[in-house]
C-alpha cells in the first residue's frame, strides 16, 4: 500500500468534510435525528489566530446547520485529538467561547479521541464557581474510538464508520481480520472513486500491516467466494496503483521545484526556468519571492 499519509488533522478534516452526515448518523444518532443535516454549511476557521501565539490554534471542523424541532441555527464543532492532553477540556471551552462570541448562536461541541490509552481521558466539563455558586458551565460530547469494538461496525455500510474502524479497539492479532472486514465493507458501499480512495487512505494511515500480515490478508481474501475475492483483489490493486502514481507525481513535482530553486539561485531568467522545468512563470515567481524572504 502507499506510504504517503497526510497529517492527522488534515485527514480528519477531510473525513468530516466528505462524510459529516454519515459520521453523525453512526456515532451520535440521537443528536443526528434532530439536526437538519441537509442544510449544513462548512464554516472556515483558517483565519483564527492570535498574533501572540507561536502556533495558531483554531477549531478543527465547524459546520452551520439547523434544528428540526425548533427553527434555530446552530454550529457543530468537532475536534480530533490524537494525544492525551489533561487540559483539553479548557481548550474546548475556549473554542466554545470564541464561537459564541463570533456567531451568537448555540454550539454543539464534540471531541474525537483517537490515541491508544483509553484509561487517560480528560475532563469533559469546565465549571467555575465562587462561594458555592456556579457562574460558568461548559460540557462537550466525546467519542473515544479505542473504547469501541470494530466488530460492531463491520456490517454498517457507512464510510465514516468504515474509515474510523482503523482507530477502534482491536488487538494485534485482530488487525488482519479488521482489514479484511473493512475491504469487504468497502466493496458493498457505492462511493465515488475519489471518496473510496480517501477512505482507503484514511484506514491505511492508522491500521498498518507488516509484510507477514499483508501476505496473510491476501491469503484470506483468496479463501472468499470467487466473485468477492476477485473484486477485492482488483479493488486493492487499483488503490495501490493509484497511490504509486500519486507518489511518483509528487516526486516529480518536488524534483522540478528543487531544480527551479537552484536555477533561481544562479540568477537565471524566470521565463527560461519555466520553460526548462515545465512550471508556470507565476509558480517560479512565487518560489523567487519565498527565496528572497528567507534571505532577508
Amino acid at each position: 500500500m502507499t506510504s504517503h499519509h497526510p497529517p492527522h488533522d488534515q485527514l480528519f478534516r477531510q473525513l468530516l468534510d466528505h462524510f459529516f452526515s454519515d459520521f453523525m448518523y453512526a456515532f451520535f444518532p440521537d443528536i443526528e435525528a434532530d439536526i437538519d443535516l441537509d442544510s449544513s454549511e462548512p464554516v472556515s476557521t483558517d483565519a483564527w489566530f492570535s498574533g501572540e501565539q507561536k502556533s495558531p490554534l483554531r477549531p478543527d471542523f465547524v459546520v452551520k446547520t439547523r434544528l428540526k424541532s425548533v427553527d434555530v441555527v446552530i454550529l457543530i464543532h468537532v475536534e480530533a485529538q490524537s494525544s492525551y492532553d489533561p487540559h483539553f477540556h479548557r481548550r474546548m471551552s475556549g473554542y466554545y467561547a470564541r464561537l459564541v462570541d463570533r456567531y451568537q448562536c448555540p454550539i454543539l461541541p464534540i471531541a474525537i479521541f483517537s490515541y491508544r490509552t483509553p484509561e487517560k481521558e480528560p475532563a469533559t466539563e469546565v465549571i467555575h464557581t465562587i462561594n458555592g455558586r456556579t457562574y460558568f458551565y461548559f460540557a462537550y460530547e466525546n467519542l473515544f474510538l479505542k473504547k469501541l469494538s470494530w466488530r460492531a461496525f463491520m456490517e454498517m455500510e457507512n464510510p465514516a464508520a468504515a474509515a474510523l474502524m482503523s482507530l477502534m479497539g482491536y488487538t494485534e492479532e485482530e488487525k488482519v481480520a479488521c482489514k479484511k472486514a473493512f475491504l469487504r465493507l468497502m466493496l458493498k458501499m457505492e462511493l465515488k472513486a475519489q471518496h473510496r480512495h480517501f477512505v482507503m487512505q484514511f484506514f491505511d494511515s492508522y491500521l498498518i500491516l507488516n509484510d507477514k500480515e499483508e501476505m496473510k490478508l491476501r491469503e484470506e481474501v483468496k479463501q472468499l467466494e470467487p466473485a468477492e475475492s476477485i473484486a477485492i483483489k482488483d479493488f486493492m490493486t487499483s488503490y495501490e496503483r493509484r497511490g504509486w502514481k500519486k507518489g511518483k507525481e509528487e516526486g516529480r513535482t518536488a524534483e522540478r521545484t528543487t531544480t527551479a530553486k537552484r536555477m533561481l539561485a544562479k540568477g537565471m531568467d524566470i521565463a527560461f526556468i519555466a520553460e526548462m522545468t515545465g512550471m508556470s512563470e507565476q509558480k517560479v515567481r512565487t518560489l523567487q519571492s519565498e527565496q528572497e524572504e528567507q534571505a532577508d
